[in-house]
C-alpha cells in the first residue's frame, strides 16, 4: 500500500487520504477476527504454518517496538504530528496482537516452557505500553484537529486493543486461560467491524 502510494503521488495524484480510510475502516477491524479464526485451524497445514510463523516473529517484533520506544524516549519524537507514523503503529500492533494471540494459544494447548510464558506476557506488556503512546497521540490530534472518521475509527481501534492487550497481559500473570476473553472480544470486534464498514458511510 505504501508503495502505491508512493508510485501515484510521483505522477501527482494523491491516494494517502483514501488508503489510510480502507487501513483503518475495512484492514485493521479485520485484523482481530482472522487471527481467532485462523486459530482455529488447529488441525490444518495452515494453521501450523500460522504457529510457526508467530513462534519466529513475535520475538523480533518485541525487540523492534522496545527498540521504536526507547529511540521515541531517547530522541524525544512526538508521533501526534505525523498520521502515517500513527497508522503504521496502529498497523503493527494488530499484526503483534494475532501473533500474541498464536502464541498464548500455543502457550495453553502444547504446554510450553516458562521461558515462552515470560516472551508472551514481554510481548503484550511491551503491546500495551505502545498503544498507551498512540492512545495520547489520537487524542491529541482530535482535541487539535477535531472529529472525523479516521480518527474516531482509530481512536476507537486502539481502545479495543488496549482493552485486549490488558486482558491477556492480566491473564498471563494469574495463570488464567485466555480462551474466554478472546471469545468476549471476538463478539465486540465482530460488532466494531459491522459498525464500522455498515454504519460510518451513513454517519459522516
Amino acid at each position: 500500500m505504501l508503495l502505491a502510494v508512493t508510485l501515484f503521488e510521483a505522477v501527482g495524484i494523491r491516494i494517502e487520504d483514501t488508503v489510510a480510510t480502507f487501513l483503518v475502516t475495512s484492514i485493521l477491524p479485520l485484523l482481530p477476527l482472522l487471527a481467532v479464526h485462523l486459530i482455529t485451524l488447529q488441525g490444518t497445514k495452515l494453521g501450523q504454518l500460522t504457529r510457526l510463523l508467530a513462534s519466529l516473529f513475535l520475538p523480533v517484533f518485541t525487540v523492534m517496538m522496545l527498540i521504536f520506544l526507547a529511540a521515541l524516549a531517547l530522541e524525544g519524537i512526538e508521533i501526534k504530528q505525523d498520521r502515517t507514523l500513527l497508522l503504521a503503529i496502529d498497523l503493527l500492533l494488530a499484526l503483534l496482537l494475532l501473533m500474541i494471540l498464536y502464541a498464548t494459544d500455543l502457550l495453553e494447548t502444547q504446554q510450553r516452557s516458562r521461558f515462552w510464558r515470560i516472551m508472551v506476557l514481554m510481548a503484550s506488556s511491551t503491546a500495551l505500553v505502545l498503544d498507551s503512546v498512540a492512545l495520547i497521540a489520537i487524542g491529541t490530534r482530535l482535541l487539535a484537529y477535531g472529529l472525523s472518521t479516521n480518527r474516531l475509527a482509530v481512536l476507537a481501534e486502539n481502545i479495543l486493543l488496549f482493552a485486549n492487550l490488558f486482558a491477556l497481559v492480566l491473564a498471563l500473570l494469574l495463570r488464567r486461560p485466555t480462551a474466554r476473553i478472546q471469545a468476549a472480544f471476538l463478539s465486540i470486534y465482530a460488532a466494531w467491524f459491522l459498525c464500522v464498514t455498515l454504519l460510518f458511510p451513513l454517519m459522516f
